[in-house]
């Protein structure tokens, strides 16, 4: 009976096409059987029922015992699962390949390089941070950049041949930009014609309406000493209808140094606006959101040391900020004695030291008078350090940042007299007696 059982069912499965059978009734009179024909990767479990009750399923092979039933699921299920994981590996390749394309694909920036990139971004995220390729870097091979390292006696000797100094200033490339490298318009905003910011490094104001004009000053961010990307900024004199966007660019700075390096008025002629109050006893001078208070001012014979309060009238916030001016530069040429320079620079060293923004410096164009001290800073610094100074490669860094920097060759000449200056001071100082045996 088994036998013409499975034979019944046989001939059912072949009669039907697909692989499960929902059931089957027998052409016996005396017996109606239903047959549940269930198909697990090639198990066949055929269960028979009478027409009264359900019973006990009839093992129709008695050679598939349960452990051999149950060792070809467990292969079956098994085999399954490594297509799967076969699947998935192949997709999760497909999806590593594609990544490793797109960033093939996706140019990365010089971490090293020496113009600034994306100002504003770059100012915040590497304000603090040095730059590897130190325009004072000796190591640092760059060929584009003119070198001439020099020490006490060296630096001596080229004042001795201010013809070969010309000469040497002469092949600084001043690297001045063009009138269309500024927004259309903004040369209204330019006190000089032919003195404009570079645009790899300009200051840019924000303006929630992106008006490239109501965006632009005429001002740039200076590498400081050691390449600190963004430690000055170099700008020219605030013209009457500009004194709002220079505080503007002090208060989004965070400046809280100004360096100012001109007269108002040299020769009758007008080289800076009046941008803060003169005297104690003025009322607060309101510049469009600002408010400008003068809290205390100490002369000195060279130089005049103030406290500005800055006051963001939207905001209801105000800063107390350092203005430090240089009043001992003649109307025409350079001081003849540099020790006033030396010795201003050196009353700036801990304002801007403790100033968390870039320091901002002025002169009438912000390039003369301006490079002028920017280069003294950097190279007294390196003295402090290495004692020796590269003044030709510290120029010619400056006008990467701020072309022009450093107008003349009297003023170039001035640096090296000046330097030779400060390392006089340095050197007598480190061999005083009374300073020896403070520090032992």
């Amino acid at each position: 009976m088994d036998s013409d059982l499975v034979n019944k069912v046989a001939n059912a499965m072949r009669q039907d096409n697909c692989l499960g059978i929902d059931h089957f009734f027998c052409s016996n009179s005396y017996l109606c059987a239903s047959f549940s024909v269930q198909i697990i990767c090639h198990i066949i479990e055929v269960r028979l029922y009478n027409s009264e009750s359900q019973s006990t399923p009839l093992p129709l092979i008695p050679e598939l015992n349960s452990g051999f039933v149950a060792a070809v699921s467990i292969s079956a299920v098994a085999g399954v699962a490594l297509c799967l994981l076969c699947i998935l590996l192949v997709v999760m390749k497909q999806k590593l390949l594609q990544g490793r394309n797109s960033e093939t694909a996706t140019p990365t920036a010089d971490a090293y390089s020496l113009d600034s990139l994306s100002i504003n971004a770059s100012f915040r995220r590497r304000r603090n941070r040095r730059s590897a390729r130190s325009y004072l870097n000796h190591a640092f091979n760059d060929q584009e950049i003119p070198s001439h390292p020099l020490n006490e006696k060296t630096l001596a000797n080229c004042l001795k041949s201010r013809d070969l100094l010309e000469e040497e200033f002469k092949k600084i490339p001043m690297n001045m930009p063009k009138l269309d490298s500024i927004p259309e318009g903004a040369h209204v905003k330019n006190r000089y014609s032919n003195i404009l910011p570079r645009p790899e490094s300009r200051v840019v104001l924000a303006e929630p309406s992106g008006d490239p004009l109501k965006c632009y000053i005429n001002a740039n961010f200076v590498k400081g000493y050691e390449g600190k990307s963004a430690f000055y900024i170099a700008c020219q004199a605030p013209l009457p209808e500009g004194i709002e966007d220079f505080w503007r660019m002090v208060w989004e700075q965070q400046s809280r140094v100004i360096i100012m390096l001109t007269m108002f008025e040299e020769n009758g002629t007008s080289r800076c606006a009046v941008y803060f109050p003169q005297s104690t006893l003025v009322s607060q001078q309101p510049y469009g959101d600002f408010q400008v208070s003068l809290v205390k001012k100490d002369v000195y014979e060279f130089y005049t040391i103030s406290t500005l309060r800055l006051l963001d009238l939207e905001k209801n916030l105000f800063r107390d900020i350092a203005h430090l001016w240089f009043t001992g530069w003649p109307d025409v040429g350079v001081p003849k004695d540099p020790s006033s320079l030396i010795t201003f620079v050196q009353q700036c060293r801990p304002f801007i030291n403790c100033n968390s923004g870039p320091s901002v410096v002025h002169c009438s164009t912000g390039t003369g008078r301006t490079g002028v001290f920017l280069a003294l800073d950097i190279c007294m610094r390196e003295y402090d350090e290495s004692r020796s100074i590269d003044i030709l490669q510290v120029i010619s860094q400056l006008r990467r940042d701020r072309g022009g920097a450093v107008q003349n060759k009297d003023q170039y000449i001035l640096i090296h007299e000046a330097m030779l200056e400060y390392i006089s001071r340095v050197e007598n100082q480190s061999h005083c007696p009374s300073i020896c045996s403070k520090n032992s």
